[in-house]
Order: C-alpha cells, then sequence, then structure tokens
C-alpha cells in the first residue's frame, strides 16, 4: 500500500484526529499499533483506513491546491498554518519565496467538504478554531446584547440558530461556519477560492474595497480575495435609486461620463446613467441566437474569463472595469459591449418563426422530388440533375451565379434556380437589420442591397418594417465572419472612420464593413461577398479570386482590358495560363445583374453607371441621373432601369432578360476552391504597449535598415522597394545611442527572420518594455546583436517572405513585429 497520501492521496476524504476516542479502539493500518493522536481516520466506516501522522511517507517537495503557483518545501518550525491558522502538529511546507507555511493536516484535508465537523452528539469542530463548538437552536437564542459571527463579522439575529465555542467567547452563524473550504463558483472567479482564516496587512477584498482582515475567500494565483459578507452582494441584482444631488460622476456600466443626477445601488454603492440603470437584464442578439446574455458589472481585477475579453460583434477590448453583457453557458466566453449588444438585439415579441431554437441559422426549408410547389414561384419546379439538361451558360435566378447541380426550373418561364436557393429560410434575421426579413423574389426587378450598396436580380430578404432590401449574400453572413483573404474572425467595423478595404482599395466609411482589429485589416461588405471563383469565357479554367501577386513582376496588366493593372487591390486570375484581371472586368460592375434584349436592338444590353449624357432610345428623356441600360458593343442605345419607363416597356415586353451571361464577362461560381491562396499573416508584435502604432506595408523587399541603439533600441528605418519604387520609412522611435547601418547585397541576399530581446526598464526608472536588442538574418550571414540580449527572446518570422512590419514606437521602439505571406493548400470554402 502507498503511504504517500501528499502525493497519492487516499481515495476517501480524511479526518484529522486531535483527541483520542473513548468508546472505540483502532489501530494503524501501517505500524498495526493502537491509533494515537495526531492521526487520521477514514471518513467511510467500511474502508477501516487509519494512520498515524508519523507513518505517513512526507515527501520533501510538493505542490499544494491553496498554494499552486510555488514549490513548497517540508520543514520544521513553530508558526502557524496559513490555510487554518492553528499551531501545526508535526511537519511543514513552506514557499521559499511567498513565506507561505501548511501543515500536513490541511495539505491532507478534503478542501470540498464543509470546514466543520461533528465530532460527538452536538459537539463541532471548525478547522479554524481550536475548541469544539456546540449549535445552539433558534429557541436557545435569546441573547439580548449584540453578539458578531467570527467568520462574517454580522450580526447574529436574536432567534437564530448558530455555533458556540465551549468557552463561550466565539460565535459562528450556522450559515458561516458550514461554508466550504473550497469553491468554486465561476460567479465569483475562474479560479478555486480557498476560505483562509486569516489574511495578510492591506489585503484588500475585490468587492467591497475594504480591508479583508478575518475569513477571507482567497485566490493566490491572481491576489483576489472576497469577504465572507460579500459573497451576497458580489453578484446581486442592482437596486437603483436616482441620487437626490448633481453631480459629476464616470458611469460604472458604460464608463463614460455623466454631469447630473445619477443613479445609485445602494447595496455597492455604484453609480451609472438613467439609460444604463434601465438596461434588461437580459437579451438576445443575432450573432448568439442560443442563450440569453446576461448584464454583467465587472470589478476591478476581477473576470473569471481573463482580463483580456474581445467583443465578439466589433472586436474591441472591453474594459472589465465596467458592465457588459455576456453568456456563462455551456462554456460560451461571449461577451460584447452594452451599445453592440443593444443594436444587435432581438425583439423578443417577434414571432416564434424568425427565431430558430435549435441552432445558430434560421430554419431551411427541406426539399426533395422530381417535381415541387416552391412560394417563390407560381409554376411547378421540376429537377435537373445535370448540366446537359440545363444548357450551358445559364446562372441561377436565386444567386445571379453559374448554374450547377441539382437544381430545380420552370422551362415556360425560364426560371431555374440552384436547390440549395430554394432552401433558404423564408424568414430571417441577421445582425445587419433590427427587423425580421422576409425572402421574396420579383422577376425582372433590379434591388439595391442596403448592406453592400450593389444593384441586384434574384432573390431577396426584404423587411416590411422599413422597406430595406437585401441580397442574399449579405445576409448569409455571420459574426464572427470568417474571409479566406485573412487569418483570422473578422468583427463588424462600427468605428465608421476612414480605413481602406483590402480587397478594392476604396473606404470603407459610411459602409457596412468588417474588421480585424489586432492586424488593422478592413474589408467591405461587397468585396466580402465577393464570388471565390468566376467561369469567363476567353479562359479554360476557372479564375480565382487572389488577394496577392504570386510573382514580382516589373508591370502588372489586365488581360481583358489590357490597361495597367495596381498589384494591390485583389484580382481574378488563373495560375495556368498566367491569366489576371481586375475584379470589375472580370465580373463586371454590376455581377449580379443580368443582361437585358430589346426589341429595337440587335446586341445584348447591360447594367451602367450614371453620369453619362446620352438619351433613353425609348422615351427621349436623359439617362445621365438614373441607372440605364446601355450596348455591350458600345453602339451608344440606351435605356432606362428605373422610373416609369424601365416599367412600360418591361410589360409591353421590349425589354427581357437574358439567362446567358458569357457575352462579355465572367460569372460567378456557386462553389469553389482556391488553389494556393496566398494570404498576409501577422506576427507578433513583441515587446512594450507603450508610444503609437506604425505599419508599412506592401513591400517587394527590403534594401537596407538603420538602428539607433545602446543598452536598447531607440529606434528603426528602414529602405525598402514598393510597385517599382525605392522608399526610406520613417524614423519608427526617437533619438539617441549611436547608429548603425545594414545594406543587403540585393537581389542575391534577402532578409528571412529578424529575432532579438524585449524587457522592463523599471531599473532605469521607465514604466513598460521595449525592445532591447535586434539581429538581421538573411540567407546569406547574421547582422547584430544591435543592444543588449536581456529579458524576453522573440523570432519573426521563420521560413516565411516578409511584406512588411510594424510596431510601436515613441521615444524607443516599443515593439516589433512583421507581416509575411502565407500559402495555403487548396480546401473548399
Amino acid at each position: 500500500m502507498d503511504f504517500d497520501l501528499l502525493n497519492h492521496p487516499h481515495p476517501h476524504p480524511l479526518f484529522f484526529l486531535e483527541q483520542s476516542k473513548n468508546d472505540e479502539v483502532v489501530f494503524c493500518t501501517r505500524c498495526r499499533r493502537q491509533l494515537r493522536p495526531p492521526a487520521f481516520t477514514c471518513s467511510d466506516s467500511l474502508c477501516n483506513f487509519h494512520i498515524h501522522q508519523s507513518c505517513i511517507d512526507l515527501p520533501p517537495q510538493i505542490h499544494n491546491r491553496f498554494h499552486p503557483q510555488h514549490l513548497l518545501s517540508r520543514t520544521t518550525n513553530n508558526y502557524h498554518c496559513v490555510p487554518c491558522s492553528q499551531m501545526p502538529s508535526g511537519d511543514v511546507y513552506i514557499c521559499s519565496q511567498c513565506c507561505f507555511q501548511i501543515d500536513v493536516k490541511c495539505a491532507i484535508a478534503d478542501t470540498k467538504a464543509s470546514g466543520l465537523r461533528r465530532m460527538n452528539g452536538n459537539e463541532f469542530r471548525h478547522f479554524s478554531h481550536p475548541h469544539t463548538l456546540t449549535l445552539l437552536q433558534p429557541e436557545q437564542n435569546r441573547e439580548t446584547d449584540e453578539i458578531d459571527c467570527l467568520v462574517c463579522g454580522l450580526f447574529i439575529k436574536s432567534g437564530s440558530s448558530y455555533y458556540l465555542c465551549s468557552f463561550g467567547d466565539s460565535r459562528f452563524h450556522q450559515q458561516c461556519a458550514e461554508l466550504p473550504r473550497e469553491m468554486l463558483n465561476s460567479d465569483f472567479h475562474e479560479h478555486p477560492l480557498f476560505l483562509l482564516p486569516s489574511s495578510p496587512p492591506q489585503t484588500i477584498c475585490n468587492s467591497c474595497k475594504n480591508d479583508c482582515g478575518e475569513f477571507v475567500y482567497n485566490c493566490s494565483l491572481c491576489d483576489f480575495n472576497l469577504h465572507i459578507a460579500c459573497l451576497q452582494s458580489f453578484k446581486h441584482k442592482h437596486s437603483f435609486t436616482k441620487y437626490r444631488n448633481r453631480t459629476q460622476f464616470f458611469c460604472r456600466a458604460c464608463g463614460e461620463k455623466g454631469d447630473g443626477f445619477s443613479w445609485y445601488c445602494i447595496i455597492c454603492h455604484l453609480s451609472v446613467h438613467e439609460k444604463c440603470a434601465k438596461m434588461p437584464l437580459t437579451l438576445r442578439i443575432f450573432g448568439h441566437r442560443l442563450h440569453d446574455l446576461s448584464l454583467t458589472y465587472f470589478r476591478d481585477r476581477v473576470d473569471f474569463v481573463g482580463n483580456k475579453i474581445d467583443c465578439k460583434i466589433c472586436g474591441e477590448k472591453i474594459r472589465t472595469k465596467y458592465a457588459a453583457y455576456g453568456c456563462y453557458k455551456y462554456n460560451c466566453n461571449y461577451f460584447v459591449h452594452l451599445d453592440c449588444a443593444l443594436t444587435q438585439r432581438i425583439d423578443f415579441n417577434s414571432t416564434v418563426d424568425a427565431l430558430d431554437s435549435t441552432n445558430d441559422e434560421d430554419v431551411k426549408i427541406e426539399i426533395s422530388g422530381s417535381e415541387i410547389q416552391h412560394f417563390i414561384h407560381h409554376h411547378s419546379l421540376n429537377l435537373f440533375s445535370s448540366e446537359e439538361e440545363l444548357g450551358q451558360d445559364r446562372v441561377c435566378d436565386g444567386c445571379m451565379k453559374r448554374l450547377s447541380g441539382p437544381s430545380y426550373g420552370c422551362e415556360e418561364c425560364d426560371f431555374f434556380v440552384h436547390k440549395e436557393c430554394l432552401e433558404l429560410p423564408r424568414k430571417k434575421r441577421n445582425f445587419i437589420h433590427q427587423h425580421s426579413l422576409d425572402l421574396i423574389s420579383i422577376p425582372n426587378f433590379v434591388f439595391q442591397c442596403q448592406a453592400c450598396l450593389k444593384y441586384f436580380n434574384g432573390f431577396a430578404y426584404h423587411c416590411k418594417t422599413c422597406l430595406s432590401t437585401f441580397d442574399t449574400r449579405c445576409t448569409s453572413i455571420k459574426i464572427p465572419f470568417k474571409h479566406p483573404a485573412h487569418q483570422h474572425p473578422l468583427s463588424l467595423d462600427r468605428t465608421n472612420e476612414d480605413h481602406k478595404c483590402e480587397g478594392c482599395g476604396e473606404g470603407v466609411k459610411h459602409k457596412v464593413a468588417f474588421r480585424c482589429v489586432d492586424c488593422d485589416f478592413h474589408l467591405d461588405a461587397g468585396c466580402a461577398t465577393l464570388p471565390l471563383g468566376v467561369r469567363y469565357r476567353f479562359d479554360p479554367h476557372p479564375l480565382d479570386l487572389t488577394f496577392f501577386e504570386n510573382e514580382e513582376e516589373e508591370e502588372y496588366c489586365c488581360e481583358i482590358c489590357e490597361e495597367k493593372r495596381d498589384p494591390g487591390p485583389w484580382f481574378y486570375g488563373c495560375q495556368k495560363c498566367n491569366f489576371a484581371a481586375h475584379l470589375d472586368c472580370a465580373v463586371g460592375m454590376f455581377p449580379y445583374v443580368k443582361l437585358k434584349k430589346h426589341e429595337a436592338h440587335k446586341h445584348t444590353m447591360k447594367l451602367g453607371v450614371k453620369g453619362r449624357e446620352e438619351d433613353c432610345m425609348a422615351c427621349g428623356e436623359s439617362c445621365a441621373e438614373d441607372l440605364a441600360y446601355e450596348c455591350i458593343s458600345n453602339c451608344k442605345f440606351k435605356v432606362h432601369a428605373t422610373g416609369p419607363c424601365y416599367h412600360s416597356q418591361v410589360v409591353m415586353g421590349s425589354l427581357a432578360f437574358t439567362n446567358r451571361c458569357f457575352y462579355s464577362r465572367g460569372v460567378g461560381l456557386p462553389q469553389h476552391t482556391i488553389q494556393n491562396e496566398r494570404i498576409i499573416i501577422k506576427i507578433g508584435p513583441y515587446g512594450g504597449g507603450g508610444g503609437t502604432a506604425w505599419k508599412e506595408k506592401i513591400f517587394t523587399s527590403i534594401r537596407a535598415f538603420a538602428i539607433d541603439h545602446a543598452a536598447w533600441i531607440y529606434s528603426i528605418q528602414f529602405h525598402y522597394e514598393k510597385n517599382g519604387q525605392l522608399i526610406w520609412s520613417v524614423k519608427h522611435g526617437g533619438d539617441g545611442g549611436s547608429k548603425s547601418e545594414v545594406v543587403f547585397d540585393h537581389p542575391d541576399e534577402y532578409i528571412v527572420s529578424i529575432h532579438g530581446y524585449y524587457s522592463s526598464l523599471r531599473n532605469w526608472g521607465f514604466s513598460g518594455s521595449i525592445v532591447r536588442s535586434l539581429t538581421l538574418e538573411t540567407n546569406k550571414r547574421s547582422y547584430g546583436p544591435f543592444g543588449e540580449e536581456d529579458g524576453t527572446e522573440f523570432s519573426i518570422p521563420t521560413g516565411k517572405k516578409f511584406c512588411g512590419l510594424h510596431g510601436r514606437a515613441g521615444s524607443f521602439l516599443d515593439s516589433i513585429g512583421g507581416y509575411a505571406f502565407s500559402t495555403r493548400h487548396p480546401h473548399p470554402l
């Protein structure tokens, strides 16, 4: 039998015996002698395990739950045990770093059980008290004097039960004496909390912010402390009352400054705005429809999910000293800002079919059979299983992408739709709109999506309340949003700042857009919903949506318009044929609008842009201010695409759709796998968070570095090539130290890695961490180190090609990181 009970605990809890029992004689399981204190006995009477403390094999060092951060060493002394405040009965274990000490009985104790144990009849022992306790029933409590509970410090009311010390000097509430020595409750803290009879001087309760004194639940890992009296108020329901005096305050809910009458919680002394005091305690949002989100008032340094929380909607950090909405069920770990939650809130008065109770998608319509009836079309729809049956060059009347795979159609109306499009939910709720949306289809009608602002034909989701319309592509996006162009999930961009879209290079201000906060990556809804693959009539292979050039060239050209192409924005390309084209050239400016045929013109017509001065050939009025259909062969034949003129032409049959789309542009493929997609990944930054952020991307190569350094890095500057031009970056950091310049032997020599060290400058009187040293590695040699190699080591990157650098800088180089190209192998998207 193993008697190392500290590393290999007994299967049942063990009770510590401080005095012999007169009514029975038991023997030590190991030495077979009569059991005498100090000893341990098993709580399970059938186990019949008893052991002297001296018979336990005590290892020289242990890890213990009361003090998990350090190793404890065995020794002998006469100091109090920290977990119970009692004198040890033998050897103890101490931490050489923290002055923590624990005796053997607490190291073995069952901490999850109550701190109180029945000794005999109505006699009890509390782990923290040297004397026996007696339970007094309510009828025995006729105290007229004010008496305090030793554990919580609050009054013991007359007529309530409590435990009384046999010497009459200590009293315990019944519920306080029976508290467990260990508590794991995520409402309080992410780690286990241990009940300690006393705390070190100047220990502050994380709830009431007062000195702790005696009896506190403690997490030594986080220096988290909670009064016993604060257990009830810590996660209480706030009772707000309007404060009578006008005052300036910071709202503890939203963090904004208040000036006037605050609303005040009398339990925890919390001041908030009136609007914040009246926020719902629970709500449900579009991005997390499975569970309700609860209004959570975080505390300073108190947060069971960790100190770093990102809002799942906007991606910004949540300041945990204020409030947020969060889900604590099933390990969801889902938190959002107050204002983000309110903008995405689902109205609980909505009809049941608008919400899905089984998963995070609205209910789809299951379709099967060779002939079906569907609400979207007034005739029966027949199943077409192959492209041979459908005919080539057709597009789906639902999504406007190429028709392929199982589809249904009505040959009488020339109406054909993917099976997946017919299975779209009839009703949908989405983060882009606050009301329920209905699936509609109006033949020959051009919608404009209120999210991506693109015009489109086909199926749409329409709001009956405010008459807004959205395409099915935008309403399929969920937050967080994963796009193959970026390594991280994207959140909704609610900043409305003038950032540039990584896809088209245009600004995202006043648009629905998505972003990665950490990488400063932005993508508008239009580029986010571009088809990943396109079939174009002049290339035998599908064209991939390409995010970055695969090879460096002196000049980039569009194979369709034969004009120069900027290497920055996305494009459609085929690696096999070395074919590349502008987005608009490959799919047209209006990729989701069908072409038209007019009875008075021989060529096909496409939707054109506003601003051209030609008159409408049908009504004779100018088309400059309106959308119009124009000849794809530039015949200057144009007719209105909106208004009474357009409506009359459709009614008379003069203007009709054509379902064939390969005449002047490519058409999106419904399912496509990008071959060897190339994305930019962000590495780091490594260092501190001081200074201001900087970044330099996307460049072709780095030619030289200039580094100011001493015992740390003052600044960095580099010479790089971008779009055929050589550019010196601005100096990132301050002046000081000595300057070192490194010039690479281009094109034979190129950088492959930057590594170094960062650490704090507290010994020099500065707060925060900065970069201490840098070493530049090329394919031929190593340069450096520059600065002193002290602190935490870092390296960026390994086996990848640099295409940019970023970091933070002020008086010093606070941090540095890199951007690198990464090629991912084909996978379905």
